[in-house]
């Protein structure tokens, strides 16, 4: 694969990163104090960690990272609503970090993205602890 299409598929990759921050700053925020907000600031952080890795990985190529928003699915005022949401936006990333290192043939890029994976399995087990905790 030409490194133009990896710059793509890395850039598409920083831009659903950035739509994850937004959605999971806004959903912590609008709960106010307590502890499951903090865990999820806790995961826009690790995010927002990808965004940086995949952003430098991007600039290591000769490509400009993308600072679009991506994909986002916010929900209505339910905190349960929201977590399902979260839920369903990790596991729109699972699935497309799996096509990427798939399709990707470079294994430094690769490890990278396998280990955003890992993150992202980690953070679809928390966000389905945190609909069932807000039922």
């Amino acid at each position: 694969m030409d490194k133009e299409k990896i710059i793509s598929l890395l850039n598409k990759d920083i831009e659903d990163e950035h739509g994850a921050i937004i959605q999971y700053l806004t959903h912590a925020y609008s709960m106010g104090e307590g502890e499951m907000a903090c865990e999820i600031e806790a995961l826009a952080r690790d995010e927002m960690r990808h965004l940086d890795w995949l952003a430098e990985t991007v600039v290591e190529l000769g490509g400009v990272p993308s600072l679009k928003r991506g994909t986002m699915k916010m929900g209505d005022g339910a905190v349960a609503n929201w977590m399902k949401n979260d839920v369903s936006l990790e596991e729109g990333a699972i699935k497309q970090y799996n096509e990427h290192i798939e399709a990707i043939d470079d294994p430094k890029i690769k490890r990278l993205l396998k280990r955003i994976l890992s993150d992202e399995k980690a953070h679809l087990a928390d966000f389905k602890h945190f609909v069932e905790k807000a039922q």
